[in-house]
């Protein structure tokens, strides 16, 4: 086909053929000529435009805040990201609030050129938290002292205009959808305050359907405002949808921190259960060796950051088996060298296991310091998942539960799939017939040590994520253990688990209706009241005076 055409165009008989190899030589020149005259207009226009940035960039300067303010306002007009460092620096200097307005107006704008999401995520939502001013000027003016600068402060049906079509040109370029969200947002609060009703309703009806929490005051002040009563009933009907979703998102999430601490207590809670069930110990440096796992997180981020910067955050992949196999090791040795002497010495046990945890402690602050430190979280469990308007999971929190839910199935498996778990359960239940078998109990005394040692390490690298790491860390949690061990039953796996999260989400339920102290305080008294009736725990098949503390 191509071809064919081809040679009609090359044939002598066709008039278009000659007439171009006629002309050849003058339609090259004037092509050559427009291409210039092209190429002129373009450095033109680039001069021109660098000559126009210059100009207000010098005008940022002048007495007059007058003349700062236009010069502001056409800066943000230019669509150069280039004169975000004038207007930042201006910014930090500027005292007059007409300023100061203009150059977050322009700021804003600005930022939606960005190539950073989030840079432009703060850009349109710097823009749409302007459309307030018209609304609160609205409802307040006349009521405050000070209303005339207030009312300068504000965003005129001008502007209006020039930011809504700023927003628009840069949604139809936007291809992020959170950032889209952003915009589209944006442009809706400033239709709230258009003066036609009909925008204002279909504006009302956008955040019904947004139903988004951060939207309440705004609407609240919306509403104050409107002197329609058909809009207002629109804005009504809006705020109590966003009201409604707003109590659903915030007990799901109360529900959702409930189930994370619950995972935390049963990481740390199921070493404690577990040397507890089989040997009789209560462990009172168990809070440390939680404490030494978030340690170990923070020398694995420090060696990575030294010599394998480019991979930081591959350094989670080095803390997690390292907490585990170094407070798994100290805890062994710990068991070899002091916990085996002192079987069927229970308040012996509790001071030398006291004494270890202070030492523990004053070992850290003569080596990090007395200071609680943060550990840097990996950049993939940055950030979270918003699964409904208003609820947003973090990853730090899905990644902790997701993790908890792989350790409790692999000690599952250990306890009844391998032939050590079965010594484990063997020595749990009757320790003497285990003896007479020929297992020998204190092996499996020293790896069951070891082994919960080793779970608490793991809690306490996953604790690192969630907050400050400090000497004390494991003092905050080891009474809830003690409580969870006690609450599920002693010996018992799936009763710890259970007492987790009933301790883990009481606490949560309990925290939101009143605060943190008082939560944990009815919290510790619903246990009590529990205990009184139930002294056995949720699933123990003896009491805690049954438990036997004789090991040889």
């Amino acid at each position: 086909m191509y071809m064919w055409l081809f040679n009609i165009y090359k044939s002598e008989n066709n008039f278009l053929y000659h007439l171009c190899m006629k002309f050849s030589k003058k339609i090259a020149v004037l092509m050559l000529i427009i291409s210039a005259l092209v190429l002129a207009q373009v450095a033109f226009s680039e001069a021109a435009s660098k000559d126009s940035v210059d100009r207000f960039i010098s005008m940022l300067s002048d007495e007059d805040k007058g003349v700062r303010e236009s010069a502001v306002r056409e800066l943000g007009n230019l669509e150069d990201p280039a004169v975000l460092e004038a207007l930042n620096d201006l910014w930090n200097e500027e005292m007059e609030d007409e300023v100061v307005f203009a150059i977050e107006i322009a700021v804003s704008k600005l930022q939606l050129l960005d190539i950073d999401k989030e840079v432009r995520i703060n850009g349109a939502e710097g823009l749409g938290e302007k459309a307030g001013t018209r609304t609160a000027v609205d409802a307040t003016v006349g009521e405050i002292e000070g209303a005339s600068l207030f009312k300068q402060l504000m965003v005129d049906d001008q502007e209006m205009m020039v930011i809504i079509t700023v927003l628009e040109k840069a949604l139809a370029i936007e291809k992020e959808k959170k950032v889209k969200k952003a915009i589209t947002i944006a442009i809706q609060r400033y239709k709230l305050s258009d003066r036609d009703k009909d925008v204002r309703k279909k504006a009302a009806e956008f955040f019904g359907e947004l139903a988004h929490p951060d939207t309440v005051m705004f609407l609240g002040r919306a509403l104050e405002s409107e002197q329609d009563e058909e809009v207002s009933a629109f804005i009504k009907d809006a705020v109590s949808k966003t009201e409604w979703n707003d109590q659903v998102a915030i007990t799901l999430k109360q529900l959702f921190n409930g189930i994370t601490i619950s995972s935390q207590y049963l990481l740390i809670a199921l070493g404690l259960a577990i040397t507890f069930g089989v040997m009789g110990v209560i462990n009172l440096a168990h809070g440390e060796f939680m404490m030494l796992g978030c340690y170990v997180a923070l020398v694995a981020q420090g060696i990575f950051a030294s010599f394998f910067q480019p991979v930081l955050g591959l350094y989670w992949a080095l803390a997690i088996p390292l907490s585990f196999i170094f407070t798994a090791g100290l805890g062994f040795a710990l068991e070899r060298s002091v916990i085996r002497f002192l079987y069927k010495r229970p308040l012996d046990t509790l001071l030398a296991t006291w004494g270890v945890s202070l030492l523990l402690q004053q070992a850290i602050r003569n080596y990090f310091g007395a200071n609680n430190i943060d550990v840097p979280s990996p950049s993939w469990l940055l950030g979270g998942v918003e699964v409904l308007v208003g609820l947003y999971l973090p990853y730090k929190r899905l990644y902790i539960i997701g993790f908890t839910i792989c350790v409790v199935a692999a000690i599952y498996w250990l306890f009844y799939r391998t032939r050590f778990g079965l010594k484990i359960r063997a020595v749990m239940q009757n320790r003497e017939m285990a003896d007479c078998l020929g297992i020998s109990t204190q092996r499996v005394n020293a790896f069951t040590f070891a082994l919960g040692s080793g779970l608490a390490g793991l809690a306490g690298c996953n604790m690192s994520l969630l907050s400050s790491v400090g000497p004390t860390t494991g003092q905050n949690y080891i009474v809830d253990c003690f409580m969870v061990v006690v609450l599920g039953g002693v010996g018992k796996i799936v009763g710890t688990i259970a007492g987790a999260f009933g301790l883990g989400e009481t606490n949560a339920i309990l925290e939101f209706f009143t605060t943190a102290n008082k939560g944990k305080a009815l919290t510790f008294i619903a246990v009590i009241i529990f205990l009184r009736f139930r002294p056995t725990g949720l699933s123990a098949s003896k009491g805690r005076e049954d438990v036997r503390l004789e090991t040889h």
